[in-house]
């Protein structure tokens, strides 16, 4: 695969990720959600600073003609210059709860482990493409579109919920005769954290959107220059640690141990989407590019005989990652009252309670080490 091959397949990759993020289920309840916070954030008193940040008109409705919220005087009145009309100090719970109400209660948690996940997948295809186009200056070095692309990737970035509202605070000095909010300092208003979590939600796609366009552009110039059309040449070994699983949500704590704690880079099969690349070639690409693999197997497929099987998928790739590593670097993980399939009998296994493969995380640690991929902590 050439290096335009490679950036057009990132492409491919970013406009399934954007794709994804326009599905209903995503964009509907994130739309609903900003809405509701706009809505409420017509009652706001409009400062950020102390308790004043969570006054809003009484009701949460938007303030009629005439009542105005004083930032100089906030709630204490002063001597007719105070504010004017039903103003009340509202709890920041309350004012999130009320939001979340007004969208239909939607499933932020859901919504969270989306979001990481797609950002996981911007962030990667970032990092391959800043090498890829790092490569390709190497044959065009005073390239000045190639040196722009550059500097776009390495700009994009994904905020989190306190970089946005620390953005969006207000600056520069602030003249009142309230001590009691003066005292409390700046607070972001409860609306706009909500306004904030669900520009985070959005901001992996938006990146992906970004991506896309620059992956296209950049494998037109590519092309257009003559360059990064050879096939690549492997320079360095497989680094990856590709887990193989089927449904059961196990595997992710593997993932999470082995990329937090061990500092390793885990692989399987959906973390990226790649359209018009077949599973074949997507398995041999994985297979390419790891070091080791651990195959799941967790008991989910019930049997005639009442008995629990793992996925078909996890049993083909065992089958392939032992062909292509050995059994020393394709370990089955097998989860207590799993079925064990004749052809794994035998061969490398780790075996976990049923539901706590966390506990097998240290012989996890140990076969890394042995086989020369982890430093003994």
């Amino acid at each position: 695969m050439s290096i335009v091959d490679r950036i057009r397949t990132v492409e491919q990759e970013m406009s399934a990720l954007l794709a994804e993020g326009m599905r209903p289920e995503v964009k509907e309840p994130l739309e609903k959600l900003r809405k509701a916070a706009e809505a409420v954030g017509k009652a706001w008193s409009g400062s950020w600073l102390g308790y004043q940040a969570n006054v809003y008109y009484r009701q949460l409705d938007a303030p009629p003609p005439g009542a105005n919220f004083s930032r100089e005087w906030g709630l204490m009145g002063g001597y007719g210059s105070g504010s004017t009309g039903d103003w009340v100090q509202c709890r920041s719970d309350d004012i999130l709860d009320h939001i979340y109400e007004l969208a239909g209660r939607p499933d932020r948690d859901a919504l969270m482990v989306l979001a990481d996940e797609a950002g996981e997948r911007a962030m990667d295809a970032k990092a391959s493409l800043i090498s890829l186009t790092t490569a390709l200056l190497r044959a065009a070095p005073n390239d000045e579109v190639l040196k722009g692309s550059l500097g776009e990737l390495n700009g994009l970035i994904l905020m989190d919920v306190s970089d946005v509202i620390k953005a969006w605070a207000p600056r520069g000095q602030v003249i009142t005769h309230d001590t009691l909010a003066v005292s409390q300092g700046m607070t972001a208003p409860g609306h706009l954290r909500v306004t904030a979590t669900t520009a985070v939600l959005n901001q992996p796609f938006a990146v992906a959107k970004e991506l896309a366009r620059l992956a296209k552009n950049m494998a037109r110039h590519a092309d257009a220059l003559g360059i990064g059309t050879e096939p690549m040449k492997q320079t360095t070994q497989p680094s990856h640690i590709f887990i193989g699983h089927g449904r059961s949500p196990l595997w992710r704590e593997l993932k999470d141990y082995i990329q937090d704690q061990l500092r390793l880079q885990p692989d399987e099969f959906n973390r990226v989407s790649a359209p018009g690349v077949t599973t074949l070639d997507r398995l041999k690409q994985m297979m390419d590019d790891a070091a080791f693999a651990f195959l799941v197997m967790t008991a989910e497929d019930e049997m005639s005989d009442g008995n629990k099987q793992a996925r078909m998928n996890v049993v083909h790739e065992v089958g392939l990652f032992q062909g292509r590593l050995g059994f020393t670097r394709a370990i089955v993980l097998l989860e207590e009252g799993c079925e064990e399939f004749s052809n794994i009998n035998g061969l490398g296994q780790i075996r976990f309670p049923k539901g706590k493969i966390a506990a097998i995380f240290h012989e996890v640690e140990k076969v890394l080490v042995r086989e020369g991929l982890l430093t003994a902590r």
